[in-house]
C-alpha cells in the first residue's frame, strides 16, 4: 500500500475547518510547508507480486527506508532530490520514488492506507 504524491507546485492537506457557525464543516485544503513541490495523488496498492509485472513495484525507481524515522517530509525531500516525480511510504517506514505510477496499480479508499505511525 502506498499513499502516493505528485510533482506540482503546491501539496496540500486535507483540514476540517468549519464553514460558517452553523454546526456543517467543510474540507479546506492547507498547505504543507515542507512538502511544497508535492501534491497528495492518494492511495494505491502495491504491483510487486501481481502477475503482469515482473515483480516491479507501484513506484518503480529510487528507494529509501529508516525504521522508525521515515516521516512523508523525509520521504518527499529524498524522491525530489534525485529527480522523481513520485514519492509514495508504504508501511510507515519505505519510501519509493519513480517517475511515473504503474498503470496495473489501483486506487483505494484511503482507510485501507491509514496505518498509524
Amino acid at each position: 500500500m502506498f499513499s502516493f504524491l505528485s510533482l506540482s507546485p503546491l501539496t496540500f492537506a486535507q483540514t476540517t475547518t468549519p464553514a460558517t457557525s452553523s454546526s456543517s464543516t467543510t474540507t479546506v485544503p492547507a498547505t504543507v510547508p515542507s512538502a511544497s513541490s508535492y501534491t497528495y495523488f492518494g492511495c494505491y496498492n502495491e504491483t510487486s507480486n501481481t502477475n503482469r509485472t515482473g515483480g516491479l513495484r507501484a513506484l518503480n525507481g529510487g528507494v529509501n527506508e529508516a525504521l522508525d524515522v521515515m516521516t512523508v517530509p523525509l520521504c518527499m525531500a529524498f524522491c525530489k532530490s534525485n529527480g522523481y516525480a513520485y514519492a509514495g511510504i508504504e508501511y510507515t517506514r519505505e519510501c519509493y520514488c519513480a517517475q511515473y505510477l504503474s498503470a496495473l496499480s489501483l486506487k483505494w479508499m484511503i482507510r485501507i492506507c491509514d496505518l498509524p505511525l
